[in-house]
């Protein structure tokens, strides 16, 4: 990754760490409502799982008051969630689209990980990148293993981090790969996993067989 990625990565991470953070501290029982009232009013919400409100907060041109209700409707209602964060996706704010893929990974339909694949295979940003691969281990969809093997061998080693932990996740296994393991052993170990896909492919649709009602944590 290079300098440039690097930066946007931290600062991908940092606002995400804050809007994260934020709803850790402020929404416990027994504290005090946020200093911010735009920010208190999305907590308000959420304790009251204003579905309606909340999807018009989506709307608000702050965008730490859109980061907020962002992970607040993820909380509050998948479904809901599922349809409103799609498009925030492909934000041009930074802020927003950094928490919403985390968030859209979060309550995802395993059957229809679509728009995290188009966002992982379209974008050049990586950390961008690496957050869609992320999420996309959160969202446990079959197609997340085809899209993500490749980046097991990635040069980009957060990727590579991330693509073997999202591809576990979703296999249900600890792939125990480090990602500074040499790229001829990567390679190598790639081909294992290709080559047995489809005993992987039998055994998860043995378990969401046996699951079938099961939310994707």
């Amino acid at each position: 990754m290079n300098l440039v990625g690097n930066k946007r990565f931290l600062l991908i991470c940092g606002a995400v760490f804050v809007v994260l953070a934020g709803i850790f501290f402020m929404t416990r029982s027994g504290d005090p409502e946020d200093p911010d009232p735009d920010l208190a009013r999305i907590d308000r919400m959420e304790k009251k799982k204003d579905v309606s409100g909340l999807t018009k907060a989506l709307s608000d041109p702050k965008e730490h008051v859109v980061g907020r209700a962002i992970v607040a409707l993820a909380n509050v209602d998948r479904s809901a969630a599922r349809e409103k964060l799609e498009p925030l996706l492909n934000d041009p704010r930074p802020g927003v689209q950094s928490t919403a893929i985390p968030q859209y990974g979060r309550v995802a339909d395993r059957k229809n990980v679509k728009p995290l694949v188009d966002l992982y295979r379209s974008t050049k940003d990586p950390g961008i990148k690496t957050l869609a691969a992320a999420a996309l281990g959160d969202a446990r969809g079959w197609e997340g293993v085809e899209v993500l093997l490749p980046a097991i061998n990635d040069p980009n080693p957060q990727l590579r981090r991330t693509a073997v932990a999202a591809v576990g996740r979703i296999l249900g296994v600890n792939l125990n790969l480090d990602a500074e393991v040499p790229a001829a052993s990567r390679q190598r170990i790639l081909a294992k996993l290709q080559n047995d896909l489809p005993n992987f492919k039998k055994t998860y649709d043995d378990y969401w067989a046996r699951n079938p009602t099961q939310e994707t944590p």
